[in-house]
């Protein structure tokens, strides 16, 4: 699983420097002193080179022992979240904002409690 997320980590680095070389050298950084059109897109670029560079730093070393990605039943918690979240949006407009947040909150909540 390491190496899949160093290979992500090289990966999103290159993209980092294309759209960092793409917005010094055809976008502009700085236009007249104001910040040009590349401005926005280069510090885009610097964020996604510093998570790129934590991702392959974190996913150093060896690999992991695999573990089974489904645990028996371990589909019932996304199930249940997306049924919660579909009566949420069906009830929305007939009983209110505030009741259906707080029904959705609270049938979160119980979620949680299932084991």
């Amino acid at each position: 699983m390491k190496s899949w997320q160093r290979y992500a980590g090289v990966f999103l680095l290159a993209v980092a420097g294309l759209v960092i070389q793409q917005s010094v050298w055809v976008l502009r950084l700085m236009d007249h002193g104001q910040p040009g059109s590349g401005f926005m897109p280069f510090g885009l670029g610097v964020i996604l080179a510093i998570l790129a560079i934590c991702l392959i730093a974190t996913n150093l070393g060896p690999e992991e022992e695999q573990v089974p990605f489904w645990k028996p039943k371990a589909w019932l918690h996304p199930l249940l979240a997306i049924a919660i979240t579909a009566a949420y949006v069906v009830v929305f407009d007939d009983i209110g904002a505030m009741l259906a947040a707080t029904l959705a909150g609270c049938a979160t909540t119980g979620l949680r409690q299932i084991e």
